[in-house]
């Protein structure tokens, strides 16, 4: 589970459903800091419910990308 593994303070998160899960955001951006906390068919309350096991690592950035799921779950 991604939780067993810690977050460098200071890292750079992406956090979010199967978009940013199926990228390999270190190498596009080729920056080692990068993190990847994409979980397919994650919805927004599933992000929002372990934002605090990201948080908790104080990352000097975090980038969302959440929603999609949501729409195919209303449906």
């Amino acid at each position: 589970m991604l939780s067993n593994f810690p977050i460098s303070k200071g890292a750079i998160v992406f956090l979010g459903d199967s978009l940013t899960d199926q990228g390999e955001w270190n190498e596009l951006f080729k920056n080692c800091q990068i993190v990847n906390r994409g979980i397919s068919g994650d919805t927004t309350d599933g992000v929002f419910n372990r934002l605090d096991r990201i948080t908790k690592y104080q990352p000097r950035k975090i980038f969302l990308m959440i929603g999609v799921n949501d729409l195919w779950n209303e449906g």
